[in-house]
């Protein structure tokens, strides 16, 4: 729900009367600045062009900041890529590096509390994370030579569940 904002409103009368003294008070500027132009201009173009300056100087400001912030991102882009391993090195690591390489992949995904388990009786669960709906994300590594496949019993999702009880 938006807030409602109230603002104070002059009475028309009020109004009309501010708007009067407000053109009678710009009269007499500007019937101030004809009479004294000779002394005033030099300080009206020492204004213009002082605004001028700070506005360029502004806009170059802020075109070096949106240079800059272009390549702090490809800076970061580039060294993100630099971390991807390729497939040969993802094979070269140990079991254990490569459990940490895929919890590392999974934070840079935008899991949270992401946690390399690698207990015994964690039934499989080799990373446990929290994907950014809340639900948790378990995943089980398997790291075997290049040369070998995952045979399908290591593959099975395992369920449990509590047993029957009769009535």
């Amino acid at each position: 729900m938006a807030v409602q904002r109230w603002r104070r409103r002059l009475k028309k009368k009020t109004r009309k009367q501010l708007q009067g003294w407000g053109a009678v008070m710009g009269a007499a500027a500007v019937a101030w600045l004809a009479a004294r132009w000779a002394t005033v201009w030099p300080v009206l173009a020492a204004v213009l062009a002082a605004l001028l300056a700070g506005g360029a100087a502004w806009m170059l400001w802020r075109a070096h900041r949106t240079a800059v912030d272009k390549d702090r991102q490809w800076r970061a882009q580039e060294e993100a890529k630099a971390r991807e391993l390729t497939m040969t090195e993802v094979d070269a690591l140990s079991w254990q590096e490569f459990e940490t390489y895929v919890a590392a992949l999974c934070q840079r995904d935008g899991c949270t509390r992401v946690v390399v388990s690698g207990r015994s009786g964690d039934l499989g669960a080799d990373v446990i994370g929290y994907l950014a709906d809340g639900r948790k994300l378990v995943i089980q590594c398997k790291k075997y030579a290049p040369h070998r496949n995952v045979s399908s019993h290591d593959t099975e999702v395992r369920r449990h569940r509590a047993p029957r009880t009769r009535r």
